[in-house]
């Protein structure tokens, strides 16, 4: 047989501005505020996130919330071992990187805060399906840097 390219799609980029963005951040430290224990670091993530929220977030024109949405093969029904699945939406990612670069925009993975990123709230916000296989890997931070001119 042949190899076809699209074949499986196992990601899922959910891409946030304006309102949506804001929302996102705020149900960010709403969730890390209800799932990070003891209480104490609870309040201290909050605070830092807070912190964020009016220094470093606004400068930010969008989110693209990294997902991957595992798919098993239509012919053989079986799923490929999670590291490969990984792996390939770390390639779109980094495809993602390249063009974004290449446009001037200035950009970064992040890991974003693990109590919200694997809430379940956040799952429904993202409109993916853990119970599916489906995961947040992470948050790309997308805008624009006074630096970046100084490279070209």
């Amino acid at each position: 047989g042949r190899l076809k390219a699209g074949v499986l799609v196992l990601c899922r980029f959910v891409v946030l501005e304006g309102e949506a963005k804001t929302k996102f951040e705020t149900l960010t430290i709403d969730l890390v505020g209800q799932y990070t224990t003891p209480a104490d670091k609870s309040e201290e993530a909050v605070s830092r996130l807070k912190g964020k929220a009016s220094k470093t977030w606004p400068l930010v024109s969008h989110y693209i919330v990294i997902c991957m949405q595992p798919k098993s093969s239509e012919k053989s029904g079986k799923k490929n071992p999670e590291w490969e699945e990984i792996a390939a939406v770390s390639c779109a990612v980094q495809n993602l990187a390249l063009m974004a670069t290449a446009q001037g925009l200035a950009g970064y993975w992040s890991s974003w805060q693990a109590a919200a990123r694997d809430a379940p709230e956040m799952a429904a916000f993202l409109g993916i399906d853990p119970t599916q296989g489906d995961k947040c890997l992470g948050v790309y931070s997308l805008g624009l840097s006074d630096r970046l001119a100084g490279y070209k």
